[in-house]
């Protein structure tokens, strides 16, 4: 732990506790993402994408070995509601499906389960969260035991 609280400069300056979507980068990061817009000041945006696609798909190969997947079948994009929001619409959903969530569904989230209601009439299940406050894994489970 103490390496990673070395390695993140931000820590040095307080308690940051805003993680969930602007987590304070570890060095590596910054300075990846600073190398990055140097080369893109220099070669211009779609080239310097192009001058790392090869590092891309190394990534995208390493996660799908974590996880046991396919390259193809890893996406990776700037953020978590791109994901949510990606997978959605990847998602053939009809009349009747229902999703689940939490009471603490981030608001960019929730709106499009809202409008997926309204259009097509899928079903929110909210699950509430435990004395821990987190997702009451008993109350999952009877939701996802429910029939459609």
């Amino acid at each position: 732990l103490q390496r990673l609280r070395d390695d993140t400069p931000g820590v040095r300056q307080g308690c940051h506790l805003n993680n969930a979507g602007a987590a304070l980068p570890p060095a590596p990061v910054t300075a990846a993402m600073v190398d990055h817009l140097q080369r893109e000041a220099l070669e211009g945006g779609y080239e310097a994408a192009v001058s790392q696609a090869e590092a891309l798909r190394a990534v995208r190969a390493d996660v799908a070995r974590l996880i046991g997947a396919e390259a193809a079948e890893v996406a990776i994009v700037e953020g978590a509601t791109v994901a949510l929001h990606r997978a959605l619409a990847a998602v053939r959903l009809a009349r009747g499906d229902r999703v689940a969530c939490s009471t603490c569904t981030y608001h960019a989230n929730y709106i499009p389960l809202l409008q997926l209601e309204k259009s097509i009439g899928i079903q929110i299940v909210v699950i509430p969260e435990d004395s821990s406050g987190t997702i009451d894994l008993q109350k999952l489970e009877v939701a996802l035991a429910e029939p459609a």
